[in-house]
Formats: C-alpha cells, structure tokens, sequence
C-alpha cells in the first residue's frame, strides 16, 4: 500500500510526493506510484502534461523589446 494522498503531485521519477511543504518519499517505489497514477488517470481526472519551454538568450547583451501600445 501506498503512503501518497489521494491527488498529491508525484515527481516525474515516481519515488516521491508533494506533501503541500516537502518532497516525500513514495512507500513501495515507483511501481506503486505509477499504478496509482495510472488509476487516478482513469477515475475521471484530468491529465496532467509537462510543456518544456526553450529560448536561445545572450548573456550581457540588451533585449530589444517590440513597442506596445498602451503601455508606459
């Protein structure tokens, strides 16, 4: 049996959870976790997805910003 609370956040790696406060560890690993997941998947919650954002930036050089109307 598991140690995670119903809706808590699991690490990408499955070995831990969100506690509100601290990083827990999962009891029983990444496989209990990731049942778990799986089952919480298919009771009607919403997926959760990750989107990795990337951006190329110049260290020590000035942006040039687009001019915005409204805005001082």
């Amino acid at each position: 049996m598991s140690n995670v609370p119903e809706g808590a956040q699991i690490s990408d790696d499955g070995q831990w959870f969100w506690d509100g406060e601290n990083w827990q560890a999962v009891e029983g690993g990444a496989s209990s976790a990731s049942s778990s997941t799986a089952s919480a998947g298919q009771s009607g919650e919403a997926a959760k997805s990750t989107v990795t954002l990337a951006f190329d930036a110049q260290v020590g050089e000035e942006a040039e910003l687009p001019d915005v109307e409204g805005v001082a």
